[in-house]
């Protein structure tokens, strides 16, 4: 799940399904009031910050696969 803070997307914590009214953490630390995201908010840049967390965190959860087999 993305929010839009300030023009930016930002990653939420994947600990729980977010829902529109929820007060949440982002990954760069910022904290949001939930909304529902509109079609424009996907087209927002992302911060690099959650960017970054987020990869980082999904390399470790799915590490890429031994393509030699």
């Amino acid at each position: 799940m993305t929010a839009v803070i300030r023009s930016l997307r930002h990653a939420l914590h994947p600990t729980e399904p977010p829902h529109p009214g929820q007060c949440r953490e982002t990954l760069c630390g910022e904290t949001i009031d939930l909304g529902k995201p509109t079609a424009i908010d996907w087209l927002s840049p992302t911060c690099d910050t959650c960017w970054l967390t987020a990869t980082a965190t999904g390399d470790r959860l799915h590490p890429p696969r031994d393509r030699t087999r």
